[in-house]
C-alpha cells in the first residue's frame, strides 16, 4: 500500500496537557502542505488507551476496521 502512516508516542509525565493534539495537527498540517498524500492512516493496536482514540478523533480521524486492526484514516 501507498500510503503515509503517522505513529505518536509521549512521555507519561507530559500526558494529558494538550501536547499531542496540537503536536498531531501540527504534523498533519505538515504532511498536507509538502506531500502529495491525501490520507493519512493510523493504527491502534495492543494496549491502548482511550486517550489515544480521543486524539484521532479531535483530529478529524475516523476508524476504519481492517479484520482485526484498528486502522484510523484521515482524508482531505
Amino acid at each position: 500500500r501507498n500510503r503515509f502512516e503517522l505513529s505518536v508516542g509521549i512521555e507519561k509525565e507530559y500526558q494529558k496537557h494538550g501536547y499531542m493534539t496540537e503536536a498531531q495537527k501540527a504534523a498533519i498540517d505538515w504532511i498536507f502542505a509538502n506531500t502529495n498524500y491525501n490520507k493519512i492512516w493510523a493504527l491502534l493496536g495492543g494496549i491502548t488507551d482511550e486517550a489515544s482514540r480521543k486524539i484521532l478523533e479531535r483530529t478529524g480521524f475516523r476508524c476504519v476496521p481492517e479484520g482485526n486492526l484498528e486502522w484510523w484514516v484521515l482524508e482531505r
